[in-house]
């Protein structure tokens, strides 16, 4: 058995699950029971898929197309990130609140 998928959370590692088995490969979910052990904190990094050893380079393939699809899907329903970086907007925002605080208390 080796390691091919470390999820965020169940819901991700069931959904590549799902994807293997319509590929017709069997995956199994380690830890899948560890994040109610955690109570209210995320627990990231403990979830994980492992495939048999034959079909490890078929369920790496399945899943590399996956996440570029899960790529390009966020970068159509979040086009500014493609021009301007992820702090660019709450560093605008923290600038403008900064100068109208400063103006209202001068």
């Amino acid at each position: 058995m080796r390691k091919v998928f470390e999820a965020m959370d169940m819901l991700e590692a069931h959904v590549v699950k799902g994807l293997l088995q319509q590929e017709g490969i069997t995956g199994f979910i380690q830890g899948e029971y560890l994040q109610g052990g955690m109570g209210d904190l995320p627990a990231a990094g403990f979830v994980s898929i492992e495939v048999n050893d034959p079909d490890y380079d078929m369920a790496r393939s399945v899943i590399s197309e996956w996440e570029q699809e899960q790529k390009q899907q966020v970068n159509a329903v979040n086009p500014r990130s493609a021009w301007a970086p992820a702090w660019a907007g709450p560093f605008l925002m923290g600038l403008m609140v900064g100068v109208l605080l400063t103006l209202w208390l001068t």
